[in-house]
Parts: C-alpha cells; structure tokens; sequence
C-alpha cells in the first residue's frame, strides 16, 4: 500500500488531490490529510440546510462539498482525515479492511474505541454514553473506490456546533438532514493523549503508517495540473459547493424601523426561483418590484447586491444601512 502524507492545509487543494488520486492510483494508497477550518458538505445535502453561512462567513470558515455521501462534517487541524483508495479488489472488504487497520492504530494509541453499524468509529466516555470519534463515507466508480473519514482528536466542538446549527426558522429543506450524533474529542477521552497536540499525533501516525506502506513524495507537474482543474470545475466553484441544492424554502425574519419583515425564498440549486414579503412592516413602497428583480437571481450577497442597484431599500426597510438589508436578504441576518 502507498502513503501520502499531505501538507497543504487549503480544503480545496485537499479534496481535489483526493479526486485526483482516486482516478488514477494504480495501487491501494493511504492519503493523510487535515484541513484549516471548514464544514465538508456530503454530496446529496442541501448545504444551505445544513450550514450557518452567516456564521461561517464571521469565523471565516470554509464550506466545500466532497465527492462522497452522508453528512456534514466540522474540519479543522484538530482533525486527522484519512482516505483508503482502492483501484480493484472487493470494494466492501477492503473497506473494512482499512477500517480495521485504523480502529488497530487507536487502539495502540490506549484508545478503546470499535465501530458501529454506520462504520463510525466510536468510545465509551467517563459517563458510560458511547461517543462518536470518526465519522466515514465512502463511494465506488466500478471497481475503484474511496473510503474515508477524520478522526476528531482536538476539534474546536464549540465552531463546529455553531457553524452545522442553522437557525430553525431559516429553511425547510428537501434534501438529507445531517444526523447529529453525540461526537467527542479523542484526546479528552484517553488519558495517554492528553499531553500530545494533534500537530504531533498527525506525525506519529504518518510514521506509523510508513512502516509498513511506500510513502510517496512530490507530485508530477500532470497531478498539480488536474488538481488546479478540479478545484477551478468543483471544489473552489460556488455552484458546486452551493448549486447542487435541491429545492427548499426560505424564511427569514428581521426587525426594521419600519416594523418586522419576513423573507420568503424558493431557492433551488443556488438561484432564488421566486420570493415574497410578509410582516407587520409599515413601509413606503411594494415589495414586489423587489421580488421581480430578485427572480432567477443567484442567492448570495454580491449577486443579491448587484440585483437591487439603484433601489432605493430606505423606502422600504426604513434604514439606510444597505449592509444590514443585503445581509437580510441572503440569509446572514441573526
């Protein structure tokens, strides 16, 4: 089996590597990597259902979508991610496999851990409560094959709650519902860790794993190339990370000095199909040249902005604060 062992920290630059990898590997390879904050959105979610954006813009944190199913997932550096890329063989055994050999390295570690049904891996805390510490995924494409997952060994879990809880009354949405399990940090849980930083378990692990895999090194000037196409075609492109949505409604509210308005958006892929306006609001003008010109209009604040040039908000909302209102109307109010 071949190791890589990645460096970048761009999420990105780190699933379009995996991508990359996943087409051409001619031998089962191990690829190490973390990633600077970021939620991972599973292939068939509604992102805007599943994340905060508005709190992910404040704590300037990324938002891609991965190849993979399931669920959204909070990274940052203290996660360790691993990926198992499988080019032939029995897909479902060489997952378990792989599994297998990470469930043995925790174990190594002091970790008591074992997987669940979902091939999560899992712990028993202090209180008795089984406790989630890696989530997977995996998809096939004839016989090749991914099969991944992070390990939460230090993970900001405070970011990561706020940014995967979007607020209640903002979306009622077609798409799959993250479940949300009980998580918990591997480090608090085995005292053996606790004076290690996930910067140094990261290492110990590639070592580990060098002893008995080939660890590749540079990548060739033809891998950079087709990892810049990926990120430029998917991972760094909003209509990726945000237009594959399926339809959902929108609803959001905000007191204005003219009184209460509530937002109601039909949002498919990442495109406002159509919009209304209702409240206790005592404002100067209709709404519904507003809603005209918001139609078919991309639903993010620099598109929303651009849509409404020359609109006189004031009249409607009772404020000239523009940023208030444009933040209103993609979604990033409180």
């Amino acid at each position: 089996m071949n190791l890589i062992i990645e460096r970048s920290h761009n999420p990105s630059h780190n699933l379009a590597r995996e991508e990359m990898l996943f087409n051409h590997v001619e031998e089962d390879t191990v690829y190490l990597w973390r990633n600077n904050p970021s939620v991972i959105i599973g292939r068939h979610q509604n992102t805007l259902a599943e994340v905060d954006e508005a709190a992910a813009a404040r704590e300037h944190i990324g938002i891609v979508r991965r190849l993979t199913g399931g669920g959204a997932v909070f990274h940052d550096l203290g996660n360790i991610n691993f990926s198992f890329i499988f080019p032939d063989g029995v897909f479902e055994e060489k997952a378990a496999q792989g599994l297998q050999m990470m469930i043995s390295y925790l174990q190594s570690c002091g970790a008591p851990c074992f997987a669940n049904g979902r091939n999560d891996i899992c712990m028993t805390d202090s209180s008795g409560n089984v406790v989630k510490i890696s989530g997977t995924a995996m998809t096939q494409r004839e016989e090749r094959g991914i099969f991944h997952g992070c390990i939460l060994f230090d993970c900001n879990l405070a970011a990561m709650e706020k940014v995967l809880t979007p607020k209640k009354e903002k979306l009622v949405s077609k798409g799959v519902t993250s479940v949300r399990s009980r998580v918990s940090n591997l480090r608090g849980l085995v005292p053996a860790l606790r004076h290690i930083s996930a910067d140094i378990f990261f290492e110990d692990w590639g070592k580990e794993l060098s002893k008995s895999c080939q660890l590749i090194g540079k990548m060739s000037p033809d891998e950079e190339e087709e990892i810049a196409t990926l990120i430029e075609r998917r991972y760094g492109n909003r209509q990726w990370n945000f237009g594959r949505n399926p339809i959902c409604t929108m609803e959001a509210s905000c007191r204005f000095p003219v009184g209460t308005v509530t937002f109601h958006g039909n949002i498919k892929g990442s495109e406002i199909k159509s919009c209304s306006f209702s409240g206790d609001y005592l404002g100067l003008e209709d709404f519904g040249e507003i809603s005209a010109r918001l139609q078919g209009v991309e639903f993010s604040y620099s598109a929303i902005e651009k849509a409404l040039k020359g609109i006189k908000l004031e009249a409607y909302f009772g404020t000239s604060n523009k940023e208030d209102i444009l933040n209103f109307l993609a979604g990033r109010s409180e």
